[in-house]
């Protein structure tokens, strides 16, 4: 499919497809890396060999499609117009950084990014390009079933990826506020960049529990979205019956049916 796209003289990839790819491949990534760390009896070898298939095919195919990307230097169909090209750089990646981010309860209103491009003279018409697509090989729906374990691994690898998500947010949150007691930024940016980024992971927390699929036995009713991480802390390192029971009083989820249980 990329590489018919990649041939056809009218093809157009959108902005941003670039970066879309680039995260794909670091989950990917981040994935193998975490099921290969796990004991050999532990490991569904022809799982992992699936994994790095798709991640070859993954980087094949932003290979094949990186010309018509925009954002690559002197290939891009599409040149910028006639501005610093610094400058446009440097408002295309504020833009691309924080025009995704949709905070609830914000107050301000959403700017739609900024198009530099310069549409070719050549532009056909909806009805041509909707031609185009038809005529675009037919592809065969995977359906990707897995048992309950691998679910539950599923389940785990992303908790484990979003808690690294909510740690980048943290991160310059403490320089921002080492800063301050430094006496090098001001209390009220402080605060307000805080606000911010509470509201980001609020958001967060909501997009995550939309997509995320749960096993069976970790439904949202018991185990909502703030109590994933110390989910994920007792399957990497199961408690006794002992601790078990003390946890229930700070956690009440947890009792002598818990999955995570063993003597």
């Amino acid at each position: 499919m990329a590489t018919h796209i990649a041939k056809s003289a009218t093809a157009f990839v959108p902005p941003g497809l670039e970066s879309l790819f680039k995260r794909l491949l670091k989950l990917h990534r981040q994935a193998n890396q975490f099921h290969e760390s796990r004991n050999t009896e532990e490991r569904d070898l022809a799982s992992d060999a699936s994994h790095r298939y798709f991640n070859g095919v993954l980087q094949e195919t932003v290979d094949i499609l990186r010309p018509l990307l925009s954002g690559s230097p002197k290939t891009s169909k599409f040149p910028r117009a006639t501005a610093s090209v610094e400058a446009i750089n440097l408002v295309e990646d504020a833009i691309h950084k924080f025009s995704s981010l949709n905070i609830a309860g914000s107050s301000r209103d959403y700017v739609p990014p900024i198009d530099t491009r310069v549409p070719p003279e050549d532009s056909q018409s909806d009805a041509t390009i909707e031609q185009e697509i038809k005529r675009l090989p037919e592809v065969k729906t995977v359906v990707v079933e897995m048992n309950e374990d691998q679910q539950e691994d599923e389940f785990f690898v992303l908790i484990e990826m979003f808690i690294g998500e909510i740690h980048e947010i943290r991160e310059p949150l403490i320089k921002w506020w080492t800063a301050y007691k430094a006496g090098t930024m001001e209390l009220s940016i402080v605060a307000v960049l805080t606000n911010v980024a509470i509201d980001l992971v609020r958001q967060a927390e909501l997009e995550f529990e939309q997509f995320l699929v749960r096993p069976k036995k970790f439904p949202a009713a018991l185990f909502p979205v703030s109590t994933l991480p110390i989910l994920l802390y007792l399957w990497e390192d199961p408690p006794c019956v002992i601790c078990l029971k003390g946890a229930s009083e700070i956690f009440p989820t947890i009792d002598q049916d818990s999955p995570f249980r063993h003597e």
